[in-house]
């Protein structure tokens, strides 16, 4: 498939990029790919050495979200020992009124006036809510708490969930700081990896337009054949006669071809009256910064167009 031309991954595109930089360094001085080099602009070291920073990048990247992940664990083993033991007293405390449907409601438990408890999905409300009950129990004289029973009898310290909330909500503030860290690592390397897809891309056009008998000629260059990322999969979208198509979930960093043998145009974002891009009979693009949601211009009155586009399986 076309869309294999050009790997959907990152790594495997500064690869990609690699592979092409020491086949062309491999070439005589005057060579099929030099022209277009010269005319475009395009300095395949200085490229190659983008790909070693944006390497590097992904590398942080990958560091932040291991431990993003790392402290979401930790979070969650105190969060989940919290709210069993919270969620527990609740229900012990329903039981110990049971003609008094909002009793509960002094501790903190967000009852409704029939007596259910619906809990919110939040880890910030729901910190609060047990920050609200433990305050309730505290405010009694030891050992004078309606709740002490159930503690007593279950082993639960409300002094060492008390703590345990604390270490869950640094873990959670440090969790958002990686997330936020892994997220401008990625913008950056996207950033400065940009210039170079497009001229990735720019020479898989050129070559594929010289070697269009030759499908060997562009695997010996580097444009050999993958599969889609399993989170990713190849979409084939058509736009009829005169018309437009709204494509949504495109992967950043991905490539976009034009399965035809005429002209379409791209906008990106969510109004298709928005600024036209040319998309070239039988060429590619990059899915760029704000391409997430874009459409697909067919002006031919005649003919469907078509186009592959790498998505997301979630969108």
């Amino acid at each position: 498939m076309a869309s294999g031309r050009i790997p959907s991954g990152f790594r495997d595109q500064v690869k990609l990029q690699k592979t092409l930089r020491d086949w062309w360094a491999g070439l005589p001085a005057v060579n099929v790919l030099t022209p277009l080099l010269i005319s475009e602009g395009i300095d395949m070291d200085a490229d190659a050495a983008v790909g070693v920073v944006v390497l590097g990048l992904d590398d942080s990247k990958t560091a932040k979200e291991h431990a993003q992940h790392q402290e979401t664990e930790l979070r969650d083993k105190d969060y989940d020992a919290i709210v069993k033991n919270m969620l527990g007293g609740f229900q012990f405390l329903k039981h110990l009124n049971p003609s008094n449907k909002v009793f509960v409601g002094g501790w903190g438990a967000p009852v409704l006036v029939d007596g259910a408890i619906h809990y919110p999905p939040e880890f910030a409300a729901m910190m609060l809510i047990f920050n609200n009950y433990y305050e309730k129990d505290h405010s009694y004289a030891v050992p004078t708490s309606p709740l002490q029973p159930y503690n007593t009898l279950n082993n639960i310290d409300m002094a060492v969930d008390f703590g345990k909330m604390g270490d869950a909500i640094t873990h959670n503030t440090n969790m958002g700081t990686y997330a936020g860290q892994a997220h401008n690592f990625t913008e950056t390397r996207d950033t400065d990896w940009e210039p170079v897809l497009k001229n990735i891309i720019k020479i898989y056009n050129y070559l594929k337009a010289l070697y269009i008998n030759n499908v060997r000629a562009l695997e010996i260059a580097g444009f050999v054949v993958v599969k889609s990322p399993p989170s990713h999969v190849v979409q084939t979208s058509t736009a009829l006669q005169s018309e437009n198509v709204r494509v949504h979930g495109a992967v950043r960093g991905t490539i976009l071809y034009n399965l035809e043998n005429f002209d379409v145009f791209i906008v990106k974002g969510q109004d298709p009256l928005g600024t036209q891009t040319r998309l070239a009979a039988n060429s590619a693009m990059a899915i760029e910064k704000g391409m997430s949601v874009f459409y697909l211009i067919n002006p031919d009155p005649l003919k469907i167009a078509k186009i592959h586009t790498t998505v997301s399986k979630s969108r």
